[in-house]
């Protein structure tokens, strides 16, 4: 016994530590959450309401790993492939880097829906979404946000209801403001706010910075 528990307690290891504690022997509530473990990241775990692992809720398959997103109780399994742009196809391909597989996750034309092209230059992943940024290329204002798991693409610069980023309009409008002012981004760099999920850095070809609202399609010159 390493502590002496008082009445209606019990002296209880929990899974994953090795330091026994003390809890109530109470009856305790339903399920109220899932988590995913340290000591296994392969799964997701249901917690009762005295913090006891009532057993396996998902596993996560090959190529997988269990994945909280920042703003969300509820885990979920996410791809460890690496994603890459095929520019001549106009196609997004996910690679297994253990193996060497390769997978066509999204195809102009005949992988996923949406419109027939493909940023290049910048690849990021979206955790507020669970969607895969593709930016950048010849044409002025070329980006997509892409659903890996059905391939649709939806124009970054578009802004319309409905669709993988819908907008606050009833009617579908294009992007406004600075980007609007002959100024191109092309190629340039893009990322997302680190906590504003709802607004785009931009980098023109003259090195100036724009900021993006995602919603409205609004735009500002940021540096010049």
């Amino acid at each position: 016994m390493f502590e002496a528990c008082d009445a209606g307690e019990e002296c209880k290891l929990t899974p994953g530590n090795s330091t026994p504690h003390c809890r109530s022997t109470n009856t305790c509530t339903t399920t109220l959450e899932k988590l995913c473990l340290d000591m296994d990241l392969s799964a997701v775990y249901y917690v009762d309401s005295c913090g006891a692992i009532e057993g396996t809720f998902e596993t996560c398959g090959a190529g997988e790993e269990c994945k909280l997103t920042p703003g969300s109780s509820t885990p979920h399994c996410r791809s460890t492939n690496t994603c890459v742009v095929h520019i001549l196809q106009e196609a997004l391909v996910a690679y297994d880097i253990a193996t060497g597989d390769r997978t066509a996750v999204s195809v102009a034309g005949s992988v996923g829906a949406g419109d027939l092209a493909m940023g290049e230059n910048n690849i990021f992943w979206d955790d507020s979404r669970n969607l895969m940024w593709v930016m950048g290329q010849v044409a002025p204002f070329l980006g997509f946000a892409v659903d890996l798991t059905t391939g649709d693409r939806d124009s970054v610069y578009r802004i319309s209801p409905g669709g993988l980023l819908p907008g606050e309009y009833p009617v579908e409008l294009g992007h406004a403001g600075a980007l609007r002012a002959g100024n191109y981004v092309g190629y340039g760099t893009a990322a997302l706010h680190p906590t504003d999920n709802n607004c785009l850095y931009l980098i023109g070809t003259g090195g100036e910075m724009y900021e993006y609202e995602i919603s409205t399609g609004n735009s500002w010159i940021k540096s010049l």
